[in-house]
C-alpha cells in the first residue's frame, strides 16, 4: 500500500438530465439509477482510506457526496469551485440534437483559438481552466488523502489542467469530450509525484469497477 497522499476524483451518480440527453443546468439532482450508483460507490469507499471529502455544492454531487458519507461518517466540505462547467442559459434544457445546440458546439469548434469566446454569461474557456487549477490547488490543500465529488466536464477540466496547466487548450478539450467518455460514479486518482516536487501523478482513470 503506497504512502504518498492521494486525491481522488469522483464523478456524481446518473441525473434525469443524463438520462435524457439534455443539456443540463445547476439544479438536477439524482435519479433512481444514480441514487444507486452512490450507494454501490459507497459501499466501495467505505473500503478505502481517505481523510477529506469535498464536493460540489450543486445538488447531484451534493446528494453523491451525502450518500458517500453515510458509509465512510466523512463530514461533506462543499465549494462551488468544484461544480459543473456552466452552459449557455438559453440551452438548458435542450436536447443535444437540438439544431440550436448543435450549432453552439460546432461554434465552439470554430473559435477554439479563442480563450475568451463564450455564446452567452457561462464561463469561457480560460475562465473555467483558472478555475479547474484552482480547484486541484484546493484539493491539494486539502487533510491527508482527499476525494472530491465533481462532475463529468468538470473533472476532466482538473485532469487536464493539472497535467498541462497553461498548455491545456480548447482543442485538448474538445478531444477529451469525445475521445474520454467517463462514467457517472467513476474514479479518477492522483497520486504524489515521486518526480516532480509538489506534482501529482495519474494512476487511475474513471475507474468504475464497482458497477459490475
Amino acid at each position: 500500500m503506497s504512502s504518498k497522499r492521494r486525491i481522488y476524483l469522483v464523478r456524481h451518480g446518473a441525473t434525469h438530465c443524463n438520462e435524457t440527453g439534455v443539456m443540463q443546468g445547476d439544479d438536477d439532482g439524482l435519479s433512481d439509477a444514480g441514487v444507486a450508483q452512490a450507494h454501490t460507490l459507497g459501499k466501495r469507499l467505505a473500503k478505502v482510506s481517505f481523510d477529506t471529502l469535498f464536493s460540489s455544492h450543486l445538488p447531484r454531487a451534493r446528494q453523491t457526496a451525502e450518500i458517500i458519507s453515510s458509509y465512510t461518517n466523512h463530514p461533506v466540505l462543499s465549494s462551488p469551485v468544484f461544480r459543473e462547467v456552466s452552459n449557455p442559459p438559453s440551452l438548458i434544457g435542450l436536447s443535444y440534437k437540438d439544431p440550436k445546440v448543435v450549432e453552439f458546439h460546432r461554434e465552439m469548434r470554430e473559435r477554439a483559438n479563442d480563450l475568451d469566446w463564450k455564446m452567452e454569461s457561462e464561463e469561457s474557456f480560460r475562465e473555467r481552466r483558472a478555475r479547474a487549477l484552482e480547484a486541484f490547488v484546493h484539493a491539494a490543500a486539502g487533510e491527508g488523502t482527499v476525494l472530491v465529488v465533481t462532475h463529468g466536464r468538470f473533472l476532466k477540466h482538473m485532469l487536464f489542467a493539472e497535467i498541462f496547466e497553461d498548455a491545456f487548450t480548447p482543442s485538448i478539450e474538445e478531444l477529451a469530450l469525445h475521445r474520454m467518455p467517463s462514467t457517472n460514479t467513476g474514479i479518477t486518482v492522483f497520486e504524489e509525484s515521486s518526480r516532480r516536487p509538489n506534482g501529482w501523478d495519474l494512476i487511475a482513470w474513471n475507474d468504475h469497477a464497482h458497477l459490475g
